[in-house]
């Protein structure tokens, strides 16, 4: 039987042992949130939490045999793995733990996302067993930032402030038009973004807004958060003109510290916005898949 506890300081060299496991081998990885130790310690850090608050500690009889931790952040909620060690990790163990900590008061009323690297089957096929929706397929692209050669500025891209209330209504309206990620999302969830740093470039095409960008830079690496052109506007080079923008602004940003990569997401099913990073530079990271669980309240 597999049992969990709170974990502890003295579990920080075996819950790293297990995030580096998930970090290098396929068949255990993660996708959002991932990364070593000291990783998800800033993931935790950025919304006021702790290793030793979020993770929690498997057993069977008495010895530590996986993690799992969950990420309550404004955003959502995420449940982190599980990952167990490897002659554990199998879907077996991995629903027998989840279905003993969903059985949480504190969890069981609430919507849980599940982020997983598609080549962790034994995860994937535990959450549908446990009744997680797959909501979305996704393909993770980086650019390495080191290799851009900066190129001319275009006049015609402005940055947007939360001020240009006009300029931020038009862009909306263009993310919801297009962008399918953009679904249940508003203006608000663009001055969130600026609020949060984020950075909000568009470009203008006789003085009307033909498209936008949103990125955000940490020091040393960054993320492309969302980008669209007007179905008007397209087939003139604008995705590249603003992406161009965002690598001149991101090479004055960068310091020598840390790997320097930009990251993206993309729905597998946009096989045309994938051939365009990958044109532009973009090499893949992995395949992911997302999955949810829906409020009993």
């Amino acid at each position: 039987m597999i049992n969990y506890r709170p974990s502890t300081e003295h579990d920080l060299s075996f819950i790293d042992e297990l995030l580096q496991l998930a970090k290098t081998n396929p068949a255990f990885a993660l996708g959002y949130p991932n990364g070593s130790l000291k990783e998800v310690e800033q993931n935790l850090a950025d919304i006021d939490q702790t290793i030793t608050d979020r993770f929690f500690i498997a057993e069977r009889d008495g010895s530590a045999i996986g993690i799992v931790g969950i990420f309550d952040a404004s955003w959502g909620l995420y449940l982190f793995g599980p990952v167990f060690i490897h002659d554990q990790h199998n879907e077996e163990s991995i629903k027998a733990l989840l279905s003993a900590f969903l059985s949480q008061s504190s969890l069981i009323n609430k919507t849980m996302n599940v982020d997983v690297r598609a080549s962790n089957e034994a995860l994937s096929t535990a959450l549908e067993a446990l009744s997680f929706v797959h909501t979305y397929s996704g393909v993770s692209m980086y650019y390495d930032m080191k290799k851009h050669i900066p190129c001319d500025d275009q006049p015609n891209i402005i940055k947007v402030s939360r001020e240009n209330k006009a300029y931020l209504s038009r862009i909306n309206e263009i993310f919801t038009a297009y962008l399918e990620p953009w679904a249940d999302k508003s203006e608000a969830d663009l001055i969130e973004s600026l609020e949060g740093g984020a950075t909000i470039a568009a470009i203008l095409d006789n003085a009307k807004i033909a498209g936008a960008i949103v990125w955000e830079w940490h020091t040393d690496y960054g993320e492309l958060e969302y980008i669209c052109v007007d179905k008007e506007y397209q087939g003139k080079g604008y995705g590249r003109m603003l992406l161009d923008d965002a690598a001149n602004s991101i090479s004055n940003m960068m310091t020598d510290e840390g790997e320097s990569l930009l990251y993206l997401d993309v729905s597998r099913k946009n096989t045309s916005a994938q051939k365009f990073y990958k044109d532009y530079g973009f090499e893949l990271e992995y395949f992911r898949k997302v999955y949810q669980r829906k409020s009993e309240m």
